[in-house]
């Protein structure tokens, strides 16, 4: 999976300030994916090892990326957007990084399926795709 960054527009930034430190995230308005309470948290690394957490409540909320990113391009929050979706808005400055050297905490991702038996040629190429994309270790799991 490619790296995300902490994203906003020039124009939040210029409204609503441009942090210095973690805390300063607090000041900002957030979009995120959806949660059941409506609250979220993102935990940050610092580029020395530092963990922030930022408890958050967005101002908008979205089940898809590319939503949020339009939302982020409209001003209405920031928010992490992985480079792969963000590459051209970052180039062009329509998206700039909030706190540099600050990233997304690591994630986990699990790819479920019934059996290798008579699996779809789409399943797996799907799993070879994200097994040569993806970082980190023990990234294939074989349990059949």
């Amino acid at each position: 999976m490619t790296a995300g960054h902490l994203l906003a527009s020039p124009a939040l930034l210029a409204r609503q300030g441009v942090p210095s430190k973690p805390e300063d995230l607090q000041l900002l308005d957030t979009v995120a994916m959806s949660w059941v309470d409506g609250h979220s948290s993102w935990v940050l690394l610092g580029p020395d090892g530092q963990e922030f957490v930022l408890r958050h409540q967005p101002r908008y909320v979205a089940d898809d990326l590319q939503t949020l990113k339009l939302a982020m391009l409209a001003g209405t929050g920031m928010s992490f957007l992985p480079d792969s979706l963000s590459a051209a808005e970052q180039q062009a400055q329509l998206l700039v990084p909030v706190l540099p050297g600050w990233v997304p905490k690591p994630g986990v991702a699990h790819a479920v399926f019934p059996s290798r038996r008579g699996q779809v040629p789409a399943v797996r190429s799907f799993l070879d795709f994200m097994g040569s994309h993806m970082r980190g270790e023990q990234l294939v799991e074989n349990k059949s």
